[in-house]
């Protein structure tokens, strides 16, 4: 680790981050499988730079500085993204969506707004105090943080660069939300079966790749179903784990499905 500068050493892990994050998000369509794999991800390439660091001297206060300030904080932003990401989609209501992510929104404002002077001081580029933010034995102590490894305000700094990134995806989400909204009042179908029913032919749909070659998200899937016809599935998550637990037949719906068609091609 001595033999190379930490810069090198920390372009290396991120290249690696990048090729695997990327991979991930090829392999997992599911959000609520793939943030939580991005997560491990992340925090086991944050490991790895906090290894290196400890092994390595830097050169001067220069150095450091531009690790603490420019380096640690992209690794560590991403942490906080897809930490936040998985808790915001584990939350996600079945209502009021949109609402959520505005008050989401909101809370990113009230952030920014608490620590509105060092987010200032960071945007515009000043650098007057960098010794006190970004030198490790300058910055404030606490009792369960690892001052070897943080200087406390490159955490704070890694937080105000994942909330920008969080920022454009509330922001897209309910753009998204909106302009569902404005199609599914284009739709006057009905869905006359039960609930289940529905749900029944959601997850086979998904179950066989039927839609986008697999590629998409049971929610979305499900989402989309209750727009085109006018329903609340309500929590179909556990409505899907009451079908497998049946004694009898699991799927009545999709057999009577079959059943009735094979009868009317029979008549022709």
């Amino acid at each position: 680790m001595e033999k190379e500068t930490i810069q090198f050493y920390a372009e290396s892990l991120q290249n690696e981050m990048k090729t695997q994050l990327d991979q991930i998000s090829k392999d997992h369509v599911d959000q609520l499988v793939r943030y939580p794999k991005s997560l491990e991800l992340v925090r086991l390439v944050l490991i790895k730079l906090k290894e290196g660091v400890k092994e390595y001297t830097f050169s001067n206060e220069v150095e450091e500085i531009q690790f603490f300030k420019e380096i640690k904080p992209v690794f560590l932003s991403q942490y906080y993204l897809y930490k936040k990401l998985f808790f915001i989609k584990l939350n996600e209501p079945f209502s009021n969506v949109s609402k959520y992510y505005t008050d989401a929104l909101t809370e990113i404002q009230n952030f920014q707004t608490k620590h509105l002077e060092f987010y200032s001081y960071c945007v515009s580029g000043c650098t007057h105090l960098d010794m006190t933010y970004f030198i490790r034995s300058r910055s404030v102590e606490e009792p369960d943080r690892d001052i070897s490894f943080s200087t406390y305000y490159d955490r704070l700094l890694a937080i105000i660069l994942a909330n920008h990134m969080l920022k454009e995806f509330y922001l897209e989400e309910i753009g998204r939300l909106s302009n569902n909204s404005r199609s599914a009042m284009m739709s006057t179908l009905e869905w006359t079966a039960t609930k289940t029913s529905l749900i029944e032919l959601v997850y086979a749909l998904k179950s066989v790749d039927a839609i986008n070659h697999g590629k998409v998200d049971i929610k979305e899937l499900a989402s989309l179903f209750e727009k085109m016809f006018n329903i609340n599935l309500g929590n179909f998550y556990r409505q899907f784990q009451e079908i497998r637990l049946r004694k009898k037949a699991k799927t009545p719906f999709l057999d009577s499905l079959k059943v009735t068609l094979e009868k009317r091609l029979d008549e022709f």
